[in-house]
């Protein structure tokens, strides 16, 4: 399986360069795949991504022979641009695009048969046909499709034209449309296995009617102008109806004796048609309600409930649940107040309350008496003091309930909790959750002796998160199972000790070095990443000694991510450099995240690799742009010329060592050019730079390109 995924990404042509007899087993072994039946190919072939499927068709006859018979067509405009590289104008990069289905078209076997057809395409201007995606559209449907997905989208938001070949075909179970205008008829008629229909941002249709015993799903998403839907398919087992901004559709699906999956959102529909329709449907497993307006006081039963989510239904005031198997319940109200009674729901194992007016003893008369999994209370400003005593709770969100002054929580197998208080002191009591893996504390006002007492007894503890916790001025971590630690914006800190020789990932934000933080870290060599976030400051030569000290925790991790607003606050002096010495000697990967898109590459690298002057990568995010410096480095072979740079260092620095260049996505022509002269100027080894397709070799300190 990996050797086929290693062809069709190209790498098999490489190998056949290869020379030595071990390399030519492999390709003797690769090649023999071919010999395969088609159908197992096929089946090799499904494990691809779709875009690397595609460029099959251009790397061998073979390969195209497989692809041709190949059931499943996959055609996505905006991820063959990411990995393929269309470069051009929006208008070019489609039309290349659309020349490329018309190409794949012609090496289709004629009488290949086609499982499914997926197309995503974006059109750049005021395009409602075209003939490379009509043709692709009609030769599935001659070839009997049985899965159509369709989403063809316009940046004049004008609605595609569908071919009226769908509508005759007697083979589609399954019909997904996106941005199409449709003609005012009854599509499940004209395709009688049809069991599957989503139209999402279409046009066209007022009127929407479907009965058919086959139907199992249907959904009607955004489209605009739909008045009634009447649906009599007995047999129907999901329904989601989304509504718009627009005129309100009247909906009838009492005819769905079978319906278990209903899902309605921005629907006009009033407590009376809840009534006539949701009470009646007894096999109803889930139901979720968002933003229906027009509902005030609802009942929910059915035995076979198990999911109920109620979102900014903005009119309820009042729910009444007695459904005695759910298990799941999501509420997410508005400003005005809803009396919720889920006293009956005793098997209930996720509850999710937000921006909901529940009080204390309301709290303690539905929810204590819960054997609950999962706990969710964000937003419930009239909460003042709870307890909850559960072994079942496994996680714990406590969010923005600002009036909270007590939370005693006794839940000894819980694994996850997460508190992000208000302007208010919380006294929060966590003592006997001994087996926490996850604790995310933001906006806690938790002193020192409360995180000792609480967060150094949790010898589980595997990700940690304190994000503003503002009373804290000096912590200690030791712990054997910590892999994740973020701090961030907590200001008043101004030491931390942290021993975790386990560590993955760390992220240390907001940082302010006038502050005068004592950091200390005693970091392990398995961690992978660490991000820091480096905050306005002054650039005095105290800034930089401090962040010089600060960096040398970091040079043993595998990547290290420093984000900041400015380029200014990395790059060192070079009476600094000189009296100095490097922090990240053994960093091999390094990430510079910029606010701002004004950059000056050449000093900002001359310093990046003064701090790690053997890093490997240096990226840089500007924006939604990556850029990036691949460095190859070799021993020094002969010796050079006595030069200044580190001259008085028993380690020699980059400039003696760097080889080979690569550089990619630089565009402006002024950063290019400063790059190019700072690295032949520099770089005592280095012969060549390559610059996307580009070519330069190195002599006497200067570049010219090679032709």
């Amino acid at each position: 399986m990996a050797m086929a995924m290693a062809m069709a990404n190209g790498e098999v042509m490489k190998r056949r360069k290869l020379k030595n007899s071990d390399d030519d087993g492999q390709i003797k072994a690769v090649d023999q795949i071919w010999d395969l039946p088609e159908q197992i190919l096929h089946h090799i072939m499904s494990f691809l991504p779709a875009t690397d499927v595609n460029k099959t068709i251009i790397l061998s006859k073979t390969f195209r022979s497989v692809w041709s018979s190949y059931p499943i067509i996959d055609f996505d405009d905006d991820l063959l641009q990411k990995r393929s590289g269309l470069y051009g104008s929006p208008i070019e990069r489609i039309n290349k695009f659309l020349n490329f289905l018309h190409v794949c078209l012609q090496f289709r076997e004629p009488n290949s048969r086609i499982q499914k057809l997926r197309l995503r395409v974006t059109l750049s201007d005021a395009v409602q046909w075209d003939n490379r995606i009509d043709r692709w559209i009609g030769f599935a449907v001659d070839h009997n499709v049985e899965e159509l997905d369709l989403d063809i989208k316009n940046k004049d938001h004008l609605f595609y034209k569908l071919p009226q070949a769908v509508f005759s075909s007697k083979s589609i179970t399954s019909l997904k449309l996106k941005g199409f205008r449709l003609e005012p008829r009854d599509l499940i008629l004209s395709c009688p296995l049809i069991q599957d229909l989503s139209l999402r941002c279409c046009d066209g249709l007022k009127y929407f009617t479907a009965s058919s015993a086959r139907l199992r799903t249907i959904k009607l998403d955004n489209c605009y102008g739909l008045r009634r839907i009447e649906i009599e398919a007995l047999y129907l087992q999901s329904f989601l109806y989304g509504g718009g901004l627009g005129k309100p559709c009247e909906i009838n699906i009492a005819a769905c004796k079978f319906l278990r999956n209903l899902t309605l959102e921005r629907a006009n529909i009033t407590d009376e048609w809840f009534e006539d329709h949701v009470a009646k449907f007894l096999l109803l497993k889930m139901l979720k309600l968002s933003f229906c307006k027009m509902l005030k006081n609802i009942k929910v039963s059915g035995t076979k409930l198990e999911t109920l989510e109620l979102d900014h239904c903005k009119g309820l005031q009042k729910i009444e649940i007695t459904a005695l198997n759910l298990q799941s319940f999501l509420y997410k109200g508005h400003s005005r107040p809803c009396e919720i009674n889920i006293a009956a729901c005793k098997l209930l194992k996720d509850l999710r309350l937000v921006n909901a007016n529940i009080t204390d003893s309301w709290f303690e008369d539905h929810v204590s008496p819960l054997l609950l999994e999962n706990l969710k209370l964000d937003g419930c400003r009239k909460l003042e003091r709870i307890k909850i005593s559960n072994k079942q709770l496994k996680s714990f969100h406590l969010l923005a309930c600002n009036k909270l002054k007590e939370a005693e929580i006794d839940a000894p197998n819980l694994q996850s909790f997460q508190y992000n208080g208000g302007s208010r002191p919380c006294q929060i009591n966590v003592d006997s959750c001994k087996l926490l893996k996850d604790l995310m504390l933001v906006n806690a006002k938790v002193t020192d002796r409360w995180f000792e007492d609480h967060v150094s007894r949790l010898l589980l503890l595997e990700n940690l998160k304190l994000d503003s916790c503002n009373m804290l001025e000096r912590i200690k971590i030791s712990n054997q199972q910590l892999k994740s630690f973020h701090l961030l914006g907590c200001n008043k800190l101004v030491e931390a000790e942290i021993d975790t020789p386990t560590l993955i990932s760390l992220s240390y934000g907001d940082l302010k070095l006038s502050l005068h933080p004592l950091m200390t870290f005693i970091i392990s060599s398995s961690l992978v990443n660490a991000k820091l976030s480096l905050g306005e400051t002054s650039l005095t030569t105290k800034y930089f000694v401090d962040l010089r000290d600060l960096l040398r925790f970091f040079g043993h991790c595998k990547i290290l991510t420093l984000l900041c607003e400015s380029d200014e606050v990395l790059i060192f002096p070079d009476e600094l450099r000189d009296d100095l010495l490097p922090p990240l000697y053994d960093l091999k990967h390094l990430k510079i995240e910029v606010s701002s898109k004004s950059i000056n590459y050449a000093r900002l690298v001359s310093s990046l690799l003064w701090l790690a002057p053997r890093t490997e990568t240096i990226s840089f995010v500007s924006g939604n742009i990556e850029k990036s410096i691949k460095l190859k480095y070799e021993k020094m072979v002969a010796k050079q010329e006595e030069s200044d740079c580190c001259k008085s260092r028993p380690i020699k620095c980059w400039r003696h060592h760097l080889k080979q260049v690569t550089m990619q996505n630089f565009e402006n022509v002024d950063d290019k050019k400063g790059l190019l002269e700072f690295f032949s100027t520099n770089a005592k080894m280095l012969d060549t730079i390559y610059d996307n397709s580009r070519v330069y070799r190195i002599a006497g300190g200067k570049y010219s390109e090679q032709r």
